[in-house]
């Protein structure tokens, strides 16, 4: 019995998420912010984020399938991307994508500027 119970939870276990990769550029030092759609922002694992290299590039891995805005800033409070009242104000000036399993998208983005 034991043996039929440890296959059953083996065999049970939940498949690794496809995830998917974003990259592009804007300029260097910038925050890069994929955030995913309004209904899915009450959950911290909704938010990802990178920083651009030397020569303004990002790339963003492990993105859960979704649609997603964009957006890039040079000088930005640490985790400020939180708060619903900040993302409200510059919502219109991301740049949407859909994400799709195991894809890979290239975004250029402009910066939204500091609040």
């Amino acid at each position: 019995m034991h043996f039929w119970l440890l296959a059953f939870l083996f065999f049970a276990q939940d498949k690794p998420p496809q995830t998917s990769t974003l990259s592009g550029s804007v300029v260097s030092n910038a925050t890069v912010l994929p955030i995913a759609e309004a209904k899915l922002r009450s959950r911290r694992d909704s938010f990802y984020e990178a920083t651009t290299d030397q020569y303004g590039r990002y790339h963003v891995e492990g993105i859960r399938p979704g649609d997603y805005k964009l957006f890039a800033w040079d000088d930005l409070e640490p985790n400020s991307w939180f708060d619903p009242d900040f993302l409200k104000d510059v919502e219109g000036r991301g740049e949407a994508v859909t994400v799709t399993a195991n894809g890979h998208g290239t975004v250029s983005l402009h910066l939204v500027g500091a609040k």
